[in-house]
């Protein structure tokens, strides 16, 4: 038998027994089973009660009757004093029921006097449970000590902390569960330990459903999943997006590290650390983008003088020409000829240097424009004066030149160009409001309207080459009139359209293409753009590709009845749109049916806020439920199911998070995946945080107007304002 130690010297084993014979062989048993102990012999109560409390004791032996004491009265005292030490009963005579009795009391064992052989292994069993359950102890201890450790330093972490364990199906992980959060990862996700203990991940942390990690935007859930399956620690940036059409989002820099089948998550919020990165390189391209705009308006106006150089030298040199022509060869053919040629050049010149006097005016704010009432047959009369002018260019290039309307009344005969001269003479005449259809009438100034027919078809015919064709169009609908100029010329690439109508702006093309291209001063789209913002209309340009040709629209809105009915009771009227009450009306219009058939369900327990937000949104059109509480929105959510869900953060009995958690909770179906708006006066950017943490894709700060609040629900519901 193997010596028995408890980590002290010796065993020391406390013997109640009267007969000291029995002592003695007891004793020799023991020792010669090689047990290296030592015993204490004591007969009373009073001794035995001493030695328990005064000294180290391994083990007790105990006989059952003494004369003035017992050992089940031993034994219920030892419990008492060291419940942790074993107790063996040791007697002559012992029934069943005592045994049982013995047992219940705290006896680790018994044996009879008769069958002493028992006693080593008893002994020997004993000694080494008592180890075993010392071990256990002191192990609980450590464990419990290593708890408080870990406790209190996580607990004291600037940092936020989880510790999370894999949820598997088929052994594949789906998800993980929340076993520990420290304090600050519950302030920083603003929840509860007992919100979040034994819950999702994604539950407690909606956010974290589509975050994405690191450059390669991997999936989280994968990302966490091959920490268990590699052991490998991760270090990444985690990207958590609010609303996509709005820049909203939060980074954190998280730390995760395999713990049996789970993890140990750290995290360190790096937004403003991310966004000034991010603001950084932004500045970095704009501040390369400025130099680029540098360079190329430096190029610009290179290009511009020496196109302007080239554009006034050419008809001065014809007209110089002709002009020694006449001089050495008088002949009478000879000057007829000379007079149209100097005549159309002539006009030429008069048309550009009006250009670049019209972009200085522009740039003062001193460009003449006085519009007045024109009815379709008038702009129709314009369009024609303007054909007319440029018919001359046109035939010399053998162009076919095509003008049709679509069933508007066009007065029948030939226009001249001596129509041109002035606006006023088209016509004086004022409409009938009984006779004639109100919407075909524009408020328009007749010259600067001929000035954009005509730079559109002058650029038409520049760009078409000979034998092509020009179709231009008049066009009305119930609230606009069209004017399109389509040629089949040279066409437009797809990356120039977006940048025709910046001023000196013209097409850089490859040198193979530059010898086909006929240059301008890249002025007069600019000035037609300018003009058509004046009448409150629009111009845009059409291309189906390079040789394709290309088609210019301008739009112009026509009046309503009620602006007509302004017009013709006004005595003595300046013709003005902003006199008529046009230029109010087209500026501050609102579209009230942007939110049409919308549902928007609104929390605020600030009741005058609670009305106003609803007057705002129904305002737009948007049909608005209402609650104060985190209970009355859930119970208003289950009946109106909101197609958005905008949410004060401070409620009085929880708060905004806690509302979208128990919304995120729900399946997709009926409603988890709702677009949701923190609108709140918390506008600290860990506000922000939190409530993008907690599933919401917009954080908007208080107060807000009633047209941003409109466009706020418009975007996370993809409506676009008409």
């Amino acid at each position: 038998m193997d010596q028995l130690s408890t980590g002290f010297e010796r065993l020391r084993f406390l013997l109640l027994e009267d007969d000291a014979a029995d002592a003695e062989l007891i004793s020799t048993l023991l020792t010669k089973a090689q047990m290296d102990c030592e015993f204490t012999r004591v007969e009373t109560e009073s001794e035995f009660r001493s030695i328990l409390e005064s000294e180290h004791i391994s083990l007790i032996l105990a006989d059952y009757s003494l004369p003035t004491f017992d050992g089940l009265s031993a034994i219920k005292i030892a419990q008492d004093i060291r419940p942790d030490i074993p107790c063996i009963l040791v007697s002559a005579v012992l029934g069943e029921e005592r045994a049982v009795e013995a047992l219940k009391a705290g006896a680790t064992d018994y044996i009879v006097k008769q069958r002493l052989e028992l006693l080593a292994p008893a002994v020997e069993r004993a000694v080494r449970e008592q180890e075993e359950r010392q071990a256990l102890r002191l192990a609980t201890l450590e464990r419990e000590e290593s708890e408080k450790r870990f406790h209190t330093l996580t607990q004291t972490m600037a940092d936020p902390l989880a510790v999370v364990v894999a949820n598997r199906e088929d052994g594949i992980v789906r998800d993980f569960t929340i076993t520990y959060l420290n304090k600050a990862a519950c302030n920083y996700l603003s929840i509860s330990v007992e919100e979040a203990i034994d819950k999702s991940i994604y539950a407690a942390v909606p956010a974290f459903r589509d975050a994405k990690v690191g450059e390669g935007n991997i999936d989280f859930l994968n990302q966490l999943s091959s920490v268990l399956v590699t052991g490998r620690p991760l270090e990444k940036e985690v990207i958590l997006e609010g609303h996509e059409s709005v820049a909203q989002k939060v980074v954190i820099d998280l730390r995760a590290a395999k713990l049996n089948d789970g993890l140990v998550l750290t995290w360190r919020d790096v937004t403003e650390k991310y966004q000034t990165a991010q603001q950084r390189q932004q500045l970095l391209a704009e501040a390369e983008a400025a130099r680029n705009e540098a360079e190329q308006a430096n190029q610009f106006k290179d290009d511009f003088l020496s196109t302007v150089s080239h554009e006034l030298r050419s008809p001065l040199s014809v007209i110089k020409g002709w002009v020694g022509l006449t001089e050495v060869q008088p002949e009478a053919d000879m000057v007829p000829k000379a007079f149209k040629v100097i005549e159309k050049n002539t006009v030429l010149l008069e048309n550009l240097i009006e250009d670049l006097l019209d972009v200085s005016r522009i740039r003062k704010g001193k460009l003449s424009f006085t519009p007045e009432l024109l009815s379709f047959e008038q702009i129709g009369q314009i369009v024609a004066c303007a054909i007319e002018a440029l018919s001359i260019v046109a035939i010399t290039k053998q162009l076919q030149i095509s003008f049709h309307t679509q069933s508007l009344p066009i007065r029948a005969g030939s226009m001249t160009s001596k129509e041109e001269k002035s606006s006023e003479e088209i016509a004086d005449k004022p409409p009938s409001l009984e006779g004639d259809l109100l919407s075909n009438y524009v408020m328009a100034d007749g010259v600067r309207l001929q000035q954009v027919i005509r730079n559109l078809l002058s650029n038409a015919i520049k760009f078409t080459p000979e034998k092509g064709s020009i179709d231009i169009s008049l066009s009305g609908e119930e609230d606009t009139l069209s004017i399109s100029v389509k040629d089949t010329g040279k066409g437009l690439k797809e990356t120039e359209i977006p940048h025709l109508f910046e001023r000196f702006w013209q097409a850089r093309d490859t040198p193979s293409e530059k010898s086909q291209r006929t240059k301008g001063l890249g002025i007069g789209l600019s000035i037609s753009h300018y003009i058509m913002g004046l009448h409150y209309g629009s111009i845009r340009a059409q291309s189906a590709g390079v040789g394709k040709g290309s088609t210019f629209t301008i739009e112009l809105p026509t009046l309503s009845s009620e602006a007509m009915s302004v017009l013709y009771s006004q005595e003595e009227s300046s013709n003005t749109p902003s006199e008529l009450g046009i230029s109010d009306q087209r500026s501050q219009e609102r579209d009230d049916s942007l939110l049409q058939g919308v549902k928007v369900l609104v929390v605020e327990d600030y009741i005058d806020a609670l009305d106003m937000y609803k007057l705002m949104l129904e305002t737009y059109g948007a049909q608005v439920s209402v609650a104060t509480t985190v209970e009355s929105a859930m119970e208003a959510f289950e009946s109106c199911q909101p197609d958005v869900l905008v949410s004060d953060i401070s409620l009085p009995d929880s708060d905004g998070y806690a509302l979208l958690r128990k919304i995120r909770a729900r399946r997709a179906e009926d409603g988890g995946d709702v677009p949701a708006i923190a609108l709140t006066a918390f506008i600290e950017s860990q506000y922000r945080a939190k409530a993008l943490l907690a599933g919401f894709q917009m954080h908007i700060a208080k107060p807000i107007g009633l047209k941003d609040i409109a466009e706020v629900v418009a975007q996370l519901t993809q409506r676009t304002p008409h």
